[in-house]
Formats: structure tokens, C-alpha cells, sequence
């Protein structure tokens, strides 16, 4: 094998099938990357001797680099939804990490089902823990793209994830509806540690990043409250300014979503308005949902979400909260064409996936409609006495915030 140093890069040389090959590895000659520029010569020399040496023309792009391009691109491309390029990003740190050095062109689709078993088994030793099939759905879902810009760019000439089976929505579902129980336990979490942070506070002169990390439970609790009684996005709660809200009409206008759909006006419940009016009123700079300055929205909860869950132990993700208010406002009876609406779907096949109606809920429907006379079915209320016909009235009362009173 004969690797030669050419202008700072490792180039490969070598007689097969009666001619010379020769190529750049795309890697910086160090000795570093030696052993990774042969493992590009002898993928060169396979392809020669399996009679593919056309794709000897592609340009050497080590997968870490492809995928740092491919990132930039992304976050131009998408700039009008950047939660987009961020989970692409947030999926290539996993990728790039399994992947390294090794030519994009050279990836197959066995070490793209390697990397899958990796994800799912995890890593004991470096106390990384399985992944759930979601992930693992968004991981694939962002390397298919890559390989694609990698085709346009002459770096790989297929994409081996299309002949990976991703796993189903059905298998990657990972929804979760808050019970009361949890919905209490969750927001007396919150206060609590806005309490503790505060008091920590008090206690000393230097009290800046205690005030903070109280402000970003108490926007938490606001924040995953609102998209409980609203059935917002976390990043529509997040994006609110007082110029979308009317306090005295009870409205809030959200002018910009992940599609057209999206863009909707909510009529706030009285436990958001009483929410969005304090926040308006400590607001300097609009933003009912301030970031890490007060010039900027917030951008991520993240942090105090997780710092809740581990206090709580409870587990399941801020935009449960979301599928939570789809799930009950159903078991109350609004219509899936309603839900659809104020969740800013456009079609009602989304909307299903949101909904998971309670087996205790399924179980009292099938009694309401099976002893209605002469198989004319009864419309059913719930325990809070919501049925379909209230639904035109649904801004004026609160079904979902049963709890509110007993959490402070």
C-alpha cells in the first residue's frame, strides 16, 4: 500500500486490473490519520476489484466534514424553521461521533444498521443510555438528507438509508398524556424549586444566578401551562409578545408556525389570560417569554424541564403537554375538526396522533351509547359535564385545568 503526502493531504497510489489508481483520502497527512487514509486505499481497491472503479471519480469526504457542511447548508435552507436544522444538528453529534473519519461514499447500509443497534444498546461504560425509536427515526431521517446533498456534491453515489427500515411512526411513538396526579406533582415542582432558588438568593449579596434560575422555573410553569390549557407548541408559547395578545377581547394571535395551518388565533382561557397579564407587566421588552436577554424570546426549556423531572421523577417531554390538551379536550367531546383547528393541523390524520383516549374513557362511551333506546346513541358528557355542543363556548371556562386551584 503507498499513501504520499500532497499538499497536506494524504493521497493513495496504487496497480490493479492492469492500470494505476490514484486519489486524494480527503484527510490532512498527519500520523494521526494514517491508518484511516489506508482504510481509504483498500475501499478503493475493493471497489476496483469488484469492477465498481467509476466510483473511484467521486471526491474523497470524510463523514464528520460532510456532515459540518451539510449542517450550514441546512441552517441557510431552513432558516425560516430553524427547529429544523437544530434537530438535524442535534442528530449529526451522535452520527458524526459513531461515523468519524470514514469516507461518505464508503458508508454501507450494514454499518448504517451497525450504527442503529449502537443507539439502541447504548453505552454502559460511558453512561450513555439507549435511545427510543424516535430518536432513532430523526437520526435516520437527518442522515438520508446528507447522503442526498453528498450526491449532489459528488461525494457518495447512493444513499444507503433507503434501503434501511426506519422505524414506524407507530414504533417510534413516544407520546405521553399527563394524568392529573402528574400534572399536579409536575407544577408544585416547579414552585418549589423557584422557592428554593429564591431563598438561596436572599442568603447572599451575589444572588443573580439564583434570581435567574428562579425566573426559568417560574417561566416553565407559565410556559408548559399555557400549552396545556392552549394546545400550543412550546415554540408558539415561546415566540408570544404582548402586541399578539388582547387581554380585554381574550385573544391571542400566533402569527407565524410550521405551516399556514399554524398560524391561528386562540381565545385564552381565564387561567392564561391571568398568566399572560403578569407577564406583560414584568415584560421590558414584549416578549411574554423572555431568553437569556430580555431584548430576545426564549429559545429553549430544556434545562429546568429536566432539573423538574429528575426532582419530580417524573418522565416524559415539555410537548406532552400539547398532546395532553388534544387528548382531553377529545374525551370531552370536541370534535376532531375543532382540535384540529386550535392546534394548527392541517389535515385530521395529525390531529389522530395526538389524541389517546383513555381506556376508562372508551369504556363509559361504550356504556352511554350502548343503552341508548331504539340504537338512537346518546351524546356523551364528560365529568366535567364538556360535550360536543359546548364546544363554541370553550374560551369561557377551563375543562383541562382541573388541578390549577390545588397548585400555587
Amino acid at each position: 500500500m503507498a499513501l504520499r503526502n500532497r499538499n497536506g493531504k494524504w493521497h493513495y497510489r496504487f496497480h490493479a486490473a492492469g492500470q494505476e489508481w490514484s486519489g486524494d483520502t480527503g484527510l490532512v497527512a498527519t500520523e494521526r490519520n494514517r491508518s484511516a487514509a489506508l482504510m481509504v486505499e483498500a475501499e478503493a481497491r475493493k471497489l476496483v476489484k469488484d469492477g465498481r472503479g467509476d466510483h473511484l471519480r467521486l471526491t474523497i469526504k470524510p463523514f464528520s466534514d460532510a456532515a459540518d457542511q451539510f449542517i450550514e447548508w441546512a441552517k441557510g435552507e431552513y432558516r425560516t424553521k430553524p427547529n429544523t436544522w437544530k434537530r438535524l444538528r442535534g442528530s449529526m453529534t451522535s452520527l458524526r461521533e459513531y461515523f468519524g473519519k470514514l469516507p461518505l461514499h464508503s458508508i454501507t447500509v450494514g454499518q448504517v444498521q451497525d450504527y442503529m443497534s449502537w443507539r439502541r444498546a447504548g453505552d454502559e461504560a460511558r453512561e450513555i443510555a439507549p435511545v427510543k425509536e424516535i430518536t432513532l427515526r430523526h437520526d435516520l431521517h437527518a442522515l438520508s438528507p446528507l447522503f442526498q446533498y453528498g450526491q449532489t456534491h459528488n461525494w457518495c453515489s447512493n444513499n444507503p438509508v433507503e434501503s434501511v427500515k426506519i422505524p414506524s411512526d407507530k414504533d417510534a411513538e413516544r407520546i405521553h398524556v399527563i394524568s392529573e396526579a402528574e400534572e399536579i406533582l409536575y407544577f408544585s415542582t416547579c414552585g418549589l424549586l423557584e422557592r428554593e432558588q429564591l431563598a438561596k438568593g436572599a442568603s447572599t449579596k451575589r444572588n443573580g444566578a439564583y434570581i435567574r434560575a428562579a425566573r426559568s422555573f417560574r417561566a416553565l410553569h407559565d410556559l408548559a401551562k399555557a400549552m396545556l390549557l392552549q394546545g400550543t407548541r412550546p415554540s408558539e408559547a415561546m415566540q408570544a409578545h404582548k402586541s399578539h395578545v388582547d387581554l380585554g377581547t381574550g385573544k391571542w394571535l400566533i402569527p407565524e408556525s410550521k405551516s399556514n395551518a399554524g398560524r391561528r388565533t386562540l381565545k385564552l382561557l381565564p387561567d392564561t389570560r391571568s398568566i399572560f397579564a403578569a407577564r406583560i407587566t414584568a415584560s421590558s421588552h414584549g416578549w411574554l417569554f423572555e431568553g437569556k436577554s430580555a431584548d430576545v424570546p426564549m429559545k429553549d426549556a430544556e434545562n429546568a424541564h429536566k432539573k423538574v423531572l429528575d426532582r419530580s421523577g417524573l418522565g416524559f417531554v415539555l410537548y406532552d403537554f400539547r398532546h395532553t390538551a388534544a387528548t382531553r379536550w377529545a374525551e370531552r367531546g370536541m370534535g376532531v375538526e375543532t382540535i384540529a383547528k386550535l392546534l394548527g393541523h392541517a389535515n385530521l390524520r395529525t390531529v389522530m396522533r395526538y389524541v389517546h383516549l383513555s381506556q376508562e374513557h372508551l369504556d363509559r362511551s361504550m356504556l352511554l351509547y350502548g343503552s341508548a333506546p331504539d340504537g338512537q346513541a346518546t351524546r356523551p358528557k364528560s365529568r366535567s359535564g364538556f360535550g360536543p355542543d359546548d364546544a363554541a363556548s370553550f374560551g369561557d371556562s377551563s375543562p383541562v385545568s382541573v388541578s390549577e386551584r390545588k397548585v400555587q
